[in-house]
């Protein structure tokens, strides 16, 4: 959700927070498979840059926590099925 908006999902904003993830999620994916390999070794020759890189993973740990709390709060019991599950 952007910021300044409300935090809740709701089954009427949850088809447009899904497509905004999805493609964000491919963008990143994308993104990711030009990282070169020798990160490393930039990171360990630039300090400003390991520290970007730092924040970055944090970040992305903390999207990544708040994600699997958001589908652990689904009721699996209710037997949904197809599409809505």
């Amino acid at each position: 959700m952007e910021e300044g908006s409300s935090n809740l999902l709701t089954p009427a904003s949850f088809n447009i927070f899904n497509a905004k993830l999805q493609a964000a999620a491919l963008t990143t994916t994308r993104k990711a498979v030009s990282i070169p390999s020798d990160v490393a070794f930039h990171r360990s020759m630039d300090h400003s840059f390991a520290q970007d890189l730092d924040a970055l993973s944090e970040r992305v740990l903390l999207v990544t926590n708040r994600l699997l709390n958001l589908v652990a709060t689904v009721d699996q019991s209710k037997g949904i099925r197809g599409k809505e599950k």
